[in-house]
């Protein structure tokens, strides 16, 4: 699994287990208040997929921004 910010790779940690262990849980740091969205590549039992996930912070044109 990785994350990435303007195809920077992010920092990932695994949390508690989550449903008995069955899934895995993971949290990622980005600058304050970055705006845009990261790109999030996991592996689904024999494939691999990527998504691109909005970040929640409002769009204000001043704050550092994944795209």
């Amino acid at each position: 699994m990785k994350v990435t910010c303007n195809g920077r790779p992010l920092a990932l940690r695994r949390l508690a287990p989550f449903l008995d262990g069955r899934r895995s849980v993971y949290a990622f740091d980005v600058p304050a208040r970055t705006r845009g969205r990261v790109t999030v590549t996991v592996r689904r039992g024999h494939t691999t997929a990527t998504e691109h996930m909005k970040l929640l912070w409002e769009d204000r044109g001043n704050q550092p921004a994944c795209r």
